[in-house]
C-alpha cells in the first residue's frame, strides 16, 4: 500500500473528482474503508456496515471477497499529504481522507470522513481559462490565437493563454471571427468591425471605411481575400494594403434575398453561403444553384473540398457530396450523438476521416469509411473531462500540427492524448448457472439427459461509464453466432439435447467495437441410452444385414426369370429396368413392413419406434414403387421424404432438406417413372456432406412444363472434384452405379440430364423428363 502511496504522489495531474454520498445511495456519509476486486466491484465500509458498488448502485454486503480484503493503512501524515496534493484546488480541499484505492481503469477513489466517495474523473481535456467564455480560435505563424466573449484577444505562450497586447483597442473586445494569412491577423468583432493586425501595423475597417455592418458575424479567407459576413446577412471583401484599405460589397447584396446566416469556401475558393431559407451557391459574384427546404443551417464545414457537413440547432447533422448532381442530403443518426437536443459546431477534417460536432452533451467523434459514410463514433462529455455548458462549443478548431482545440462557455478547451484514456472493456463473470430455475453449484459440469433446462446469469462492472455496458453470448455448437447486442444479463435454453457445450458471454463499452474477457462454462448432458452411438451403429448394421441377404436371394430369383430372348429395344429397357430394380433391392413389401413392425414391436423407446415405423414404410414405399411402371407425383415425393429422413436419423453429418412441389397442378395427377431423384440426393449426401465445415443443405425442386417435369437437386457440399479426389484416395470397395443406371433410364425415356458445379459451394443436378396427366 505504501508503494502506492508513492507512486500515485509522482503521477499527479489536473484531475476533477466526484462526490457519491447518501444521495447516492450510500447509506453514510463517512466511509473508513475502500477497496476494490479484478472484476471491478468497489467495496466501501461505513459505520452502517460494508457495501458494493457496480457503478449504477449501492447494494449490501456483509464483507468484501476475502482475496481483495486488505489490512495495510496509510499513516494520517500520509493521508494528509494525499489531501494537499490532490484536492488543493477542489471543492474538497478541506475534506479528510481515510483511505484511498484504484480501479481497474486506474482510477483514484477516496474514503472521506464525511464527503462520502470521491471518484477521480478521467480527463482526455485540458481547460484553459481566459477569464469567460471563449467565441473563436485561430492559428497564425505557430501561435494560436483566441478570441474572447468581452475579454479581447489572447494567444498561447508556454502553454498557458496570455493577452496578445497589441495595445488598448483590442483589450475588452467581443471578438466574433478570426482568421489568418501571412501578413495579417484579421480580427471580427460585435460592435467595432475588422482588425487587422500586422506585425508593425493595425488597420480598422468600420462600418464608415464601406462596410455594412460594424457587427460581424464571420470572415472568410479565400481568392477574392478577406471576404466579411456581417449580422444582418450582407457580405463585403476587404483589401489590406502597406498603408490603405479597400471595401467593395458583394452585389448579392442588392438582390432581394433572405439574409446569410453562414458560409464557407470550396476547393475552388468559391462561396458557399447559407441563406436563412436555404442553401445558395456563389462563384465569385454570380449567383449560383439554389437549394431549398433545408433546416436552418447554425455552422458548416467542408472536407476534402466537396463533401459539406453542417449542423441545424435541433434537427441534427447533415452531411453531401457538392459534386454530385442534383444535391442529395444526407442525415446522421441520432443514435450516433448519444442522446444530444442541440447541436452546434462542426469541423470536417479535410484529409482524415473523421468530423467533430458539438452537442449539449459535450462533443462527438464521427469515424468514417472510405467513401466518407459515418461508421461509429465515440462520445465526450463530463465523465471524460469536458466542460459541458450550454449548446455546446461554439468552435471548433485543428492546429497545423493535428491538435484540436475547443471554444466553450468555461473557457479554451484542448483534447489530449485520448487514446491514453481508452478503457479496456469490462471482464465479464458468471454469476449463476440455474438448472430448472434453481441455482447449481458452479463446478458440477455433467448433467442426465433430463437434466436439459439451463439458465445463465452473467454480470460485468464499468464504474465510469455503466450505462454504455452491452452484452453477447452464445451457446455453442448449438449457436455458432454471437447473439446481437443487448442490456440483458440473463438468458434460458429449455430441451438441449444431448452433447457437450460451452456458454460464453463478453461485454462491450464502445458499442460493440471491442469486447473484454469473457465468462465461459463447459458442460456435457448425456445421450439417452437408446441414442447411444454404438447401440445405434449395432441395431442399423444388423437390419443392413438381414435386408442386404434378403435382397440378395430376391434379385437372384428374378435374374433366373430372365430367361426369354426379345428383341433389340426390349432387352435394352428390360435391362434398364432389371438394374433398377437390382439398385433398389427388392424383396416382398408386406413381408419387411410386418417383418418391422414386430421389432418394432419389442422397442420400448418411443423414439426407436419412431424409427422403426419409418424405416418400414419407407421399404414398403421403394419396393411397391420398383414395381410399377410409373407412380404419381405425390408417392415420388411421400418416398423422397421418407428416405431424407431417414438419412437425417442414420448420417453422422447432420444437414437439412426442402423440397419444393409446383402449387398450380395436383400432384396426384401427375404421373412418372419412379426413383429417379433418390440416387442423386444419396450422392450429395453420403459424398457431398462428408467433411463439410459448413451447416449441409439439400434443396430439391419440381416444376411442370407443359408435359415434362424438370427437377433440380442442389446441395452446397466439398463439390464433385474434392468429392471425387476422396473416393479415388480410398480403398477399392464398392463402385455405386446408380447415377450411371439413372442416366441411361432417362436418355432411353427421352429425357435430358446435367450435372455441374453450384455457386458458391457444391453440386447440381438437373433432370428433364416426360410426365403424364390423369385426367
Amino acid at each position: 500500500m505504501l508503494a502506492f502511496f508513492l507512486s500515485v504522489g509522482l503521477a499527479a495531474q489536473d484531475y476533477g473528482y466526484r462526490q457519491y454520498s447518501t444521495a447516492a445511495g450510500l447509506p453514510d456519509a463517512r466511509v473508513e474503508r475502500v477497496v476494490t476486486d479484478s472484476l471491478g466491484y468497489l467495496y466501501a465500509r461505513t459505520p452502517l456496515g460494508w457495501v458494493r458498488f457496480d457503478g449504477l448502485q449501492f447494494s449490501d454486503v456483509d464483507l468484501p471477497p476475502a482475496y481483495v480484503r486488505d489490512d495495510v493503512w496509510l499513516s494520517e501524515g500520509e493521508m494528509d499529504h494525499i489531501r494537499q496534493r490532490y484536492l488543493r484546488d477542489t471543492p474538497y480541499a478541506d475534506t479528510e481522507i481515510l483511505d484511498l484505492t484504484d480501479d481497474v481503469h486506474g482510477y483514484r477513489w477516496l474514503a472521506t470522513s464525511d464527503r462520502g466517495l470521491l471518484r477521480q474523473l478521467p480527463s482526455s481535456f485540458v481547460t484553459y481559462s481566459v477569464g469567460g467564455g471563449v467565441s473563436t480560435i485561430t492559428q497564425q505563424d505557430g501561435t494560436l490565437y483566441i478570441g474572447t466573449e468581452g475579454r479581447g484577444l489572447y494567444r498561447m505562450v508556454d502553454g498557458s493563454p496570455q493577452p496578445a497586447g497589441q495595445g488598448a483597442e483590442l483589450e475588452g473586445l467581443r471578438i466574433t471571427s478570426l482568421v489568418a494569412d501571412t501578413s495579417f491577423l484579421y480580427v471580427g468583432t460585435a460592435g467595432r468591425g475588422v482588425y487587422a493586425l500586422g506585425r508593425d501595423t493595425l488597420f480598422q475597417v468600420r462600418q464608415r471605411d464601406g462596410l455594412p455592418s460594424n457587427w460581424v458575424r464571420k470572415l472568410l479567407l479565400n481568392h477574392s481575400g478577406l471576404t466579411v459576413l456581417t449580422i444582418a446577412g450582407d457580405l463585403a471583401y476587404v483589401t489590406v494594403g502597406d498603408t490603405t484599405t479597400q471595401v467593395s460589397l458583394d452585389a448579392l447584396g442588392t438582390k432581394d434575398l433572405p439574409s446569410i446566416v453562414d458560409m464557407v469556401s470550396d476547393s475552388s475558393h468559391r462561396l458557399i453561403i447559407q441563406l436563412a431559407d436555404g442553401e445558395r451557391q456563389v462563384e465569385s459574384r454570380t449567383i449560383g444553384t439554389l437549394v431549398s427546404g433545408l433546416p436552418a443551417v447554425r455552422q458548416m464545414s467542408l472536407r476534402r473540398g466537396t463533401q459539406l457537413w453542417y449542423t441545424t440547432d435541433d434537427r441534427g447533422i447533415f452531411y453531401t457530396d457538392l459534386g454530385a448532381k442534383p444535391f442529395r442530403y444526407a442525415r446522421i443518426d441520432d443514435r450516433l450523438l448519444a442522446g444530444a437536443e442541440q447541436y452546434s459546431a462542426v469541423l470536417a477534417r479535410e484529409e482524415q476521416r473523421e468530423v467533430w460536432v458539438g452537442t449539449d452533451q459535450g462533443v462527438s467523434r464521427l469515424y468514417l469509411d472510405q467513401n466518407g459514410q459515418p461508421l461509429y463514433a465515440r462520445q465526450y462529455g463530463a465523465a471524460e473531462g469536458f466542460p459541458v455548458r450550454g449548446d455546446g462549443p461554439t468552435v471548433i478548431f485543428a492546429d497545423d500540427r493535428g491538435g484540436v482545440w475547443f471554444a466553450t462557455e468555461s473557457g479554451l478547451v484542448r483534447l489530449t492524448n485520448d487514446e491514453d484514456n481508452y478503457r479496456t472493456p469490462p471482464v465479464t463473470s458468471l454469476e449463476a448457472v440455474t438448472l430448472f430455475y434453481d441455482t447449481i453449484a458452479p463446478n458440477r459440469v455433467t448433467f442426465r439427459a433430463r437434466e436439459n433446462h439451463l439458465g445463465f446469469r452473467f454480470r460485468a462492472v464499468d464504474l465510469t461509464h455503466p450505462e454504455k455496458i452491452r452484452y453477447r453470448y452464445r451457446l455453442s455448437p448449438l449457436e455458432p453466432e454471437w447473439s446481437p447486442a443487448t442490456t440483458e444479463t440473463s438468458v434460458r435454453y429449455a430441451g438441449l439435447p444431448g452433447g457437450r457445450y460451452t456458454f460464453t458471454a463478453s461485454a462491450s463499452t464502445d458499442g460493440g467495437n471491442t469486447w473484454g474477457r469473457p465468462a465461459s462454462y463447459r458442460f456435457t448432458i448425456e445421450v439417452p441410452l437408446l441414442l447411444q452411438p454404438w447401440l445405434l451403429i449395432t441395431g442399423v448394421a444388423l437390419i443392413s444385414v438381414l435386408l442386404t441377404g434378403a435382397f440378395y436371394g430376391y434379385n437372384r430369383r428374378m435374374l433366373r426369370r430372365q430367361a426369354v430372348v426379345r428383341s433389340d429395344w426390349e432387352k435394352q429397357n428390360q435391362l434398364l429396368k432389371l438394374e433398377q430394380q437390382a439398385r433398389q433391392l427388392q424383396m416382398n413389401p408386406h413381408f419387411i413392413f410386418n417383418a418391422l413392425n414386430g421389432i418394432r414391436g419389442l422397442v420400448d423407446r418411443r423414439e426407436a419406434r419412431d424409427q422403426l415405423s419409418r424405416f418400414a414404410t419407407l421399404m414398403r414405399g421403394i419396393l411397391h414403387n420398383s414395381r410399377q411402371e410409373r407412380i404419381t407425383l405425390a408417392e415420388e415425393i411421400a418416398t423422397l421424404e421418407n428416405y431424407l429422413r431417414m438419412e437425417q436419423f442414420c448420417h453422422p453429418h447432420p444437414f437439412t432438406y426442402s423440397i419444393d412441389i409446383p402449387g398450380s397442378v395436383n400432384s396426384e395427377e401427375v404421373s412418372l417413372p419412379p426413383m429417379l431423384v433418390q440416387p442423386f440426393a444419396e450422392n450429395a449426401i453420403l459424398h457431398g456432406f462428408s467433411g463439410l465445415d459448413r451447416p449441409a443443405e439439400l434443396h430439391i425442386a419440381f416444376e411442370l412444363v407443359g408435359r415434362r417435369c424438370r427437377i433440380s437437386i442442389r446441395d452446397n457440399g466439398v463439390g464433385r472434384a474434392i468429392a471425387g479426389q476422396r473416393q479415388a484416395d480410398r480403398q477399392p470397395g464398392h463402385q455405386s452405379v446408380a447415377v450411371g443406371v439413372t442416366q441411361e433410364r432417362i436418355s432411353a425415356m427421352g429425357g435430358s440430364m446435367t450435372i455441374q458445379d453450384g455457386e458458391p459451394h457444391g453440386t447440381v443436378v438437373t433432370l428433364e423428363i416426360p410426365v403424364s396427366y390423369e385426367w
